[in-house]
């Protein structure tokens, strides 16, 4: 119990001593109930006292788990996290430990979207000597002009800040060299190019170009275009006088180009004091302005000619003093520029083998950021510049895009255990542990890997053990079931379908290798010769595996349709109503279990750089694979009307414990003459509820999955139209566990219109609904399966936007929700009277629940 806990905690002997002597002041502690506790004051500012449960070392994490990492937490800061812990719970240095710990959370770090602060600017030396370095970009894509461009390379001197550019029909790296050599031969080969890591600038013709000219190349780290700021200034100005002059006429801005380019080197930079046009020809040249001054000076006569001697000299000398001062003038303003981006920046270092995130852009929108990791520094290239390892490969990023990511140290507790009177050895903490937390499913023990419901006792898991140990079907590798071998029927007047194999990364030809062997091995697959061949695709799974598909597009055009049908959820879930304990078990790699005719194999070739193979067995991705594997399973299993069975997942439900013995002993018995074979780690026995498609069902009742709705409730804000089609699809699934969800969620089916903007609008409206339906969801009620021969109740509801309705049942004299249905009113029904729309929603609810009240 709690008592010999805190009793045996060495870091709870001070309170223990406090607990002998008796006192009126706060805090103190004393004994209640055997339980040792501590009375204090709520807040300084006021006189309400709360009760504290000493908390041993042993509970601590538990307890920390249920305040911050649970739904019902919310993962909410250090601050509230405490506060809510010592609304209950005390003990030694429970501040820094919640601190710790919430510091430490693994989602938090990668969702908070704090940024730590920038490090300190390092400053690129000052170049003195004009087209030494040169910076280069590309801007785009804009508007297809009627020369059919779209980019331009966009080049600027680092030391007079003269700026050159060629507008591009496309941007590989043959037409950007030949652009490069365009601009050189006007102005002299630089010495060094600096640019970003895109792949026309870090191609092959790039790195043979630099070398034929000599010239090194500098580039960036990933997303840090500070590190490249003179040229990306220049792009937001060109950027922004192109679509001032050419908004009239967008098809012809590469026309403009060249004027504007004038008009940028005509004005005095503020870094140089100069124009790019004084520091590299040493003179003012003629402008339109220039133009008008003569006009108005009348200055047409003509100026005593200077020896051309004399004026080159004269030039170069004035060119000497022009770059000198530009050279001051350009320390000052880097001086001034890291005066004001150091206020707000802050040293930041790591050391080689740290664990740090990387703010990457998402995969769904280059625009949006995310930190992604951990991943392990590996080596340290200057004071801002660090090599991180992702998926063995070395890659350099800024410090500024990464933050050290702090691990949670698991606290590893050595419990004593006590022997019961009935001779059964019992952790003294596993008991309440259970009381503080959603319940788990434990392994039967160490070398077992069945998975038992904790409602069960020993005695009863014992009996279990010895009717499983009956059936040899639990293996980790497929079976090979005898039930059948499936032919494939594709018309023959079809000319074979022949793809070239896919890349396969370096990385993973490896781990391809080994699974194509494993599945010779196993006699999966086998070699092939067959004309057809289907190219394969490597998925990295979240724990590093792969997993290895085969892309069957072509093939299943051709492929005739299996016309077994699909079970419907609710039908399966139906038949739970009165179940008291459910059992769940889940088939290896189950279409691995169904063989193919020697003539159907030929089709399922796949080619890969290690060779042509052919399935042996139903493959994943092959189009009859879902159909014949419900074919095959609701065959063997359809004498029976305690078990059903979807794809590979097969639930059988009972009344009582007994029948259920009794029922898995038979489905079990199919299932090994059937030679079909189950993964343990997946199934469950005897339980009172299970998850099963998204839902948790038993007890007669249906309710949604809680890591469902946790990844509902931290559904970042939609920014653009893909987002929130993915968020409402989410949402949609559970759709019955919410009353009028059609209704709330108009202001979001809003945003989705055609005539709407891409980009998100978050109005006022927008948001309320999109918080509101996360918190419906996650407070969403416990809906009633429907209960055969108990009559339904539907009830209907109208208003200005929508319909709802709802089924329902009346148990134990309770009126019970069993489903929500509603919708949006089209433009049509919006201008019914509201008689009309009652009447409306009458129909269209008995309409949506006619199977259940026909």
């Amino acid at each position: 119990d709690l008592s010999a806990l805190q009793k045996r905690d060495d870091s709870l002997k001070f309170a223990w001593l406090k607990s002998e002597t008796t006192t009126n002041s706060y805090p103190r502690y004393l004994l209640k109930n055997n339980v040792l506790i501590r009375e204090c004051f709520k807040r300084k500012d006021c006189t309400d006292i709360v009760t504290q449960i000493i908390l041993p070392t042993e509970l601590r994490e538990r307890v920390m788990e249920v305040a911050h990492d649970s739904m019902w937490s919310g993962h909410l800061g250090v601050k509230k996290t405490q506060d809510r812990v010592l609304n209950h719970f005390f003990w030694p240095g429970i501040f820094s430990e919640i601190r710790r710990f919430c510091q430490s959370c693994f989602i938090c770090q990668k969702v908070v979207g704090n940024k730590p602060c920038r490090a300190p600017l390092v400053s690129i030396p000052v170049i003195s000597k004009p087209f030494q370095k040169v910076a280069i970009d590309i801007v785009g894509p804009l508007c297809k002009s009627k020369r059919g461009n779209r980019f331009v390379l966009v080049s600027i001197d680092l030391a007079t800040k003269y700026p050159d550019a060629v507008p591009l029909k496309n941007i590989d790296s043959n037409r950007v060299a030949e652009a490069l050599m365009e601009i050189f031969s006007r102005v002299g080969l630089p010495t060094e190019i600096l640019h970003d890591q895109g792949m026309n600038f870090m191609s092959k013709v790039m790195d043979k170009f630099n070398q034929l000219l000599q010239i090194k190349r500098v580039n960036t780290t990933p997303y840090n275009p500070k590190c490249n700021g003179c040229c990306e200034n220049f792009n937001k100005v060109l950027k922004q006088m192109l679509k001032k002059i050419s908004n009239d006429d967008p098809c012809n801005w590469d026309r403009y180009l060249y004027p504007l380019l004038f008009a940028y080197r005509e004005v005095p930079q503020k870094s140089t004091g100069f124009s790019p046009f004084e520091l590299l020809f040493g003179y003012e040249v003629r402008g339109p302005l220039f133009l008008i001054k003569d006009n108005f000076l009348n200055s047409d006569v003509d100026e005593e000619q200077t020896p051309i001697t004399e004026y080159v000299m004269n030039i170069r000398e004035q060119l000497r003093k022009f770059l000198e001062i530009a050279g001051i003038n350009q320390e000052h303003a880097k001086t001034k520029q890291k005066l004001y981006y150091d206020r707000t920046s802050r040293d930041r270092k790591f050391v080689v083998g740290d664990k740090v995130l990387l703010l990457l852009p998402t995969s769904y929108n280059k625009l949006l950021a995310e930190w992604k990791g951990p991943y392990e520094i590996v080596d340290k290239l200057n004071k801002v510049d660090y090599i991180i390892k992702i998926n063995d490969r070395r890659k350099t990023y800024h410090v500024n895009m990464l933050k050290l990511f702090r691990e949670r140290k698991s606290v590893t507790v050595n419990l004593v255990t006590t022997t019961s009177t009935n001779g059964t050895t019992d952790s003294d903490s596993d008991e309440l542990l259970d009381q503080i937390s959603v319940p788990v499913n434990t392994d039967s023990g160490e070398d077992s890997v069945l998975v038992f419901s904790e409602s069960l006792s020993d005695s009863e898991q014992k009996k279990f053990s010895v009717i499983l140990g009956e059936y040899n079907v639990f293996s980790e590798h497929p079976g090979r079931t005898k039930l059948l071998q499936y032919e494939i029927k594709i018309d023959p007047m079809v000319k074979p379908k022949s793809q070239r194999p896919y890349k396969i990364p370096f990385h993973l030809k490896s781990d391809v290798k080994n699974e194509l062997d494993k599945w010779l091995e196993l006699g999966i697959i086998r070699r092939s010769e067959s004309l057809w061949a289907s190219p394969v695709v490597v998925v990295v799974n979240k724990d590093k595996s792969i997993r290895v598909c085969i892309d069957y597009r072509q093939l299943n055009k051709h492929i005739q349709v299996d016309p077994f049908p699909m079970p419907q959820i609710d039908n399966v879930i139906n038949k739970l109503a009165n179940a008291k304990f459910i059992t769940k078990l889940d088939l290896t790699k189950a279409f691995f279990q169904i063989p193919l005719t020697n003539n159907s194999r030929k089709y399922t070739s796949f080619v890969t750089e290690f060779g042509q193979f052919e399935f042996c067995v139903v493959p994943f991705g092959i189009k009859f694979a879902t159909a014949v594997c419900n074919r095959i399973i609701g065959g063997l299993l359809q004498e029976f009307d305690f078990v059903d069975s979807f794809v590979d997942d097969i639930i059988i439900f009972s009344n009582n414990l007994e029948d259920h013995f009794t029922h898995v002993s038979l489905v079990l018995e199919k299932l090994s003459d059937a030679s079909l074979t189950l993964k343990s780690k997946k199934c469950i026995f005897g339980a009172r509820s299970v998850k099963f498609l998204g839902f948790v069902v038993g007890n007669g009742t249906i309710k949604a999955d809680p890591a469902k709705l946790e990844a509902i409730n931290n559904f970042p804000p939609p920014v653009v139209k893909r987002d929130m089609r993915s968020f409402v699809g989410l949402i949609n699934f559970y759709h019955r566990f919410v009353d009028k969800l059609s209704i709330i969620c108009i202001p979001l089916l809003e945003t989705l219109r055609k005539c709407s903007p891409d980009k998100i609008h978050w109005t006022e409206e927008v948001s309320e609904s999109f918080h509101k339906v996360k918190d419906e969801l996650v407070h969403s009620v416990i809906l009633e399966i429907p209960k055969p021969g108990v009559q339904f109740i539907v009830q209907t509801d109208a208003c200005d936007y929508g319909l709802s309705a709802v089924l329902m049942q009346e148990i134990d004299g309770v009126e019970r929700p069993i489903s929500f249905y509603s919708r949006r009113l089209n433009t049509a029904e919006k201008k019914y009277a509201i008689i009309e729309k009652e009447c409306l929603a009458i129909v269209v609810g008995i309409e949506r629940f006619r199977l259940f009240i026909w």
